[in-house]
């Protein structure tokens, strides 16, 4: 199969060119007509005259010649331009009935409402001198974006405003401002489906256009950059992210829709960073960052990530923004780093130093899961040129996030260096650094504590700045956890010049403490003293202590050596339980994850498939009408009012398939929404009978070794809901047993030992035992052969198992068949997956 590609304007180009050429032939040749068709003789003789007609007789041939191949030249020129013209005649007829249909069903609405039904609205003008841009027009009331807004005049005029959607579309962006002229805004998503258009940039002094706001499903627009940005578009209200706000505004972003992200803060040059727009489910926004101000706060969540503080600048020793924190799960945002200090300018020619800026705290993690963000890092101080004044200090570390019931605490950020003094000035001191992040309540590690800033150098005859404290580390969860890990003490500065002193060094932190299970958290190392100058070092901080079951940290460096004790742990059914419960959880947790909400995404897709269906209904009965209106003139011409009025709705009867006879046109088109209230009341009903679906089915192929057992929802959730019962019954028969029998037995250690791992061996059972339950079916059901079930049960957060049939063959003997079908195991499973997915199955 071959393809043919053509472009009837390059064609038509290129006819012209050779027209050209031709011209340019024909001219030459013409201009060396009479030199070489009329030579004249040398002389009188015959041999001059004979000479002279052998060239003229050349110079007419050459002419014969030049007008042949001009006739084909000029030939090949008319037959590309022929082409060219079949060419675009074709594509033409080929393009004009849609667009007469599209034209039809569209001059109801632009007559009335000045807008099509379908079709994207014109893109705005863009001014001349002063005057702004013009405004994009509408979208389709039913499809189609909104046209851009033009740029404002290049001497001042505005952006023009971006045009709104109608039902489903995007809103056009704003124009570009002028010069010291703002921005367009952004056009409005459509009402159904579509994304706010983007703000328009602010030019100079101007304001950036304010983002476009989406109604129910979209994003919304950016705000556009400028000196004072633009606002952020709010995001629909069931999904979408929301709009960032524009660079230069310092605005907050704009919270996500109840699935969607916060929009991103707006920076700044003059005032303090935007803050980080919220999220439901979703993440939060990111603070925006100043180099005059603080950084802005991140955006918090119900469930996912919690935004990062944004940077701060170095004027006034500003602060790193704060993470966002996280409400049910997810982890928490990281605290920005501060900025700077400043060197403020003092007459003559001398600079005073600011302190570094402090770095924001991390957000803290979900209720229910997720590590607290790591603390922002303070700035580092400015020097400081006035005699007998010290450096600027550093700032402090920002505090980790604290997680809730599990995850691990933020590390804490790290405290800025100071800076040096000016003549006999200290230098400036270290900053303190953050401390860790308290662990989850029940399992998690302690988060980190950051390192102390360093002392600045001593003016020449000045101290040394002493080095700041080090953050310490946090304690385990109650469970499991290892203690965090304490920062080491900043470092003394040098001093000076002779005859003054080098800075302290600060003491290490502390290492947190485990408690059930984990490490101690290691200390952490002394600073040391500043040199020269002999400064004082720091002692190292204190190792954590080990947990029951866990070791100690390790001691900071240059502490006292240490010698852990070993101990042996009888406890194992406690290690087993910590063990199979996190298992559990994590692999439950893994499997929501993978399809969280079954049944609501197959509820929103439903809705989704009928406002689709609705959309085709109406688009084609819109046009089908707008066609039957058109024939009404040709049937008043003949009389056939009657039928031309009929043909509005009804334009005949398809009978392709005579077991689905269809009306076409108006009436036609609109039939298939009929169909919607009862596949709503089909779901319905499908719903109700999974609900309270109480049959069982049991199949085995004794060919292939397959079968499957499946039973009705209400008699699978019983099943899960009464398997933690025995095996709590189960579990505790097992250390009754193990107690009685050692004591029987006269060994009191394995009965010491059976006793204290019996609450463990209990809770174990409760939360993780498995069992099967046999049941020999009946003969009759299994054509005689002997066909015993096992049937899962487990505790509550068992993970779910298939049925098994161990079948007594007469030939091969006793095989085992796994069966598909329903699985039974633990309620927890059973409930945040299983049964989502049956209901979502129902109305699919």
């Amino acid at each position: 199969m071959s393809y043919l590609i053509t472009t009837p304007d390059l064609v038509s180009a290129a006819a012209e060119n050779l027209a050209g050429i031709r011209t340019a032939l024909g001219t030459a040749a013409a201009a060396a007509a009479g030199p070489t068709t009329g030579l004249a003789a040398a002389a009188a003789d015959e041999v001059s005259a004979a000479v002279s007609q052998l060239f003229g007789t050349y110079g007419v041939q050459f002419q014969t010649l030049s007008a042949q191949a001009t006739a084909f030249h000029a030939e090949f020129v008319s037959l590309l331009n022929g082409g060219a013209l079949a060419y675009a005649a074709a594509e033409a007829a080929s393009a004009s009935p849609m667009q007469a249909v599209l034209d039809a069903v569209n001059a109801p609405t632009q007559t009335l409402l000045g807008r099509p039904l379908i079709g994207d609205g014109a893109d705005g003008t863009a001014g001349i001198g002063s005057n702004p841009g013009g405004n994009g027009a509408p979208g389709g009331l039913l499809y189609g974006n909104g046209g851009k807004g033009g740029a404002g005049g290049p001497t001042g005029g505005a952006g023009g405003a971006g045009g709104a959607a109608g039902l489903i579309g995007n809103g056009g962006a704003g124009g570009v401002g002028g010069t010291n002229a703002a921005g367009g805004s952004g056009g409005g998503g459509g009402l159904l489906y579509g994304n706010g258009g983007a703000g328009g940039a602010g030019n100079g002094t101007g304001a950036g256009g304010a983002g476009g706001n989406a109604v129910l499903f979209g994003s919304g627009g950016n705000g556009g950059d400028g000196p004072s940005g633009g606002t952020a578009g709010r995001a629909g209200v069931f999904f979408g992210d929301g709009g960032s706000a524009g660079a230069g505004s310092g605005q907050a972003g704009a919270d996500g829709g109840f699935v969607g992200n916060g929009g991103a803060g707006g920076s700044s040059t003059t005032a303090a960073g935007g803050a980080g727009g919220n999220a439901f489910f979703g993440n939060g926004g990111e603070g925006g960052s100043s180099t005059a101000a603080a950084g802005g706060a991140g955006g918090s969540t119900m469930v996912g990530q919690g935004g990062n503080g944004g940077a701060a600048g170095g004027a006034m020793s500003a602060a790193g923004g704060a993470g966002g924190s996280v409400g049910l799960f997810g982890s928490g945002g990281s605290g920005g780093n501060g900025g700077g200090g400043a060197a403020v300018p003092i007459p003559p020619g001398l600079t005073f130093g600011l302190a570094g800026g402090a770095g924001g705290a991390g957000g803290s993690g979900g209720l229910f899961g997720g590590n607290g963000g790591a603390g922002g890092h303070g700035g580092n101080g400015a020097s400081t040129s006035v005699p007998a004044l010290a450096g600027g200090a550093g700032g402090m570390g920002g505090a980790g996030g604290n997680a809730s019931f599990f995850g691990n605490g933020g590390a804490g950020g790290n405290a800025g260096a100071g800076a040096s003094g000016g003549l006999g000035g200290s230098g400036g001191a270290g900053g303190a650094a953050g401390n860790g992040g308290t662990a989850g309540l029940l399992i998690g590690n302690g988060g980190s504590g950051g390192n102390g800033g360093a002392g600045g150098i001593g003016g020449s005859l000045g101290t040394g700045g002493a080095g700041g404290a080090a953050g310490a580390g946090a304690d385990g969860g109650l469970l499991s956890g290892n203690g965090g890990a304490g920062g080491a003490g900043g470092d003394g500065g040098p001093r000076g010049s002779v005859g003054a002193s080098g800075g302290a060094g600060a003491n290490g932190g502390d290492g947190g403490n485990a408690r059930l299970f984990g490490l101690g958290g290691a200390a952490g190392a002394g600073g040391a003293g500043g040199t020269p100058g002999g400064g004082a070092a720091g002692t190292p901080g204190n190792p954590g202590t080990n947990g029951i079951f866990g070791t100690a940290g390790s001691p900071g460096a240059a502490a006292v050596s240490f010698s852990a004790a070993s101990s042996d742990t009888i406890f194992g059914p406690y290690e087993d339980l910590f063990n199979n419960t996190v298992d559990n959880l994590r692999l439950t947790g893994n499997t929501w994850l993978a399809n969280p909400a079954p049944f609501l995404s197959q509820f929103l897709t439903n809705q989704f498939d009928y406002a689709s269906l609705s959309f085709t209904a109406f688009t084609d009965a819109a046009r089908d009408f707008t066609i039957g209106l058109a024939g009404i003139p040709a049937g008043l011409q003949t009389g056939n009012l009657a039928g031309a009025l009929a043909g509005l709705f009804v334009s005949g009867v398809d009978a392709s398939d005579f077991s689905n006879i269809l009306l076409t046109g108006t009436v036609g088109d609109l039939f298939p929404l009929l169909t919607i209230p009862g596949d709503i009341a089909q779901n319905f009903t499908n719903v109700l009978t999974t609900v309270l679906d109480t049959n069982i089915a049991f199949a085995i192929d004794t060919t292939s070794f397959t079968g499957a057992a499946t039973f009705g929802l209400p008699l699978a959730m019983t099943l899960n809901a009464v398997g933690s019962p025995i095996t709590t019954a189960m579990a505790f028969a097992d250390s009754t047993s193990a107690i009685v029998s050692a004591l029987q037995a006269g060994n009191l250690q394995a009965a010491a030992t059976a006793f204290v791992g019996a609450p463990a061996n209990i809770a174990n059972g409760f939360l993780n035992g498995e069992a099967m339950l046999p049941l020999a079916l009946p003969l009759a059901s299994t054509a005689g052969i002997p066909v015993t079930l096992d049937i899962p049960v487990g505790g509550i957060l068992s993970p779910l198992r298939p049925f098994v049939a161990h079948v007594d063959a007469p030939v091969i003997g006793p095989i085992s068949i796994t069966l598909g079908g329903t699985p039974t195991g633990g309620i927890i499973p059973a409930l945040l997956n299983y049964a989502p997915g049956q209901l979502a199955k129902a109305i699919a």
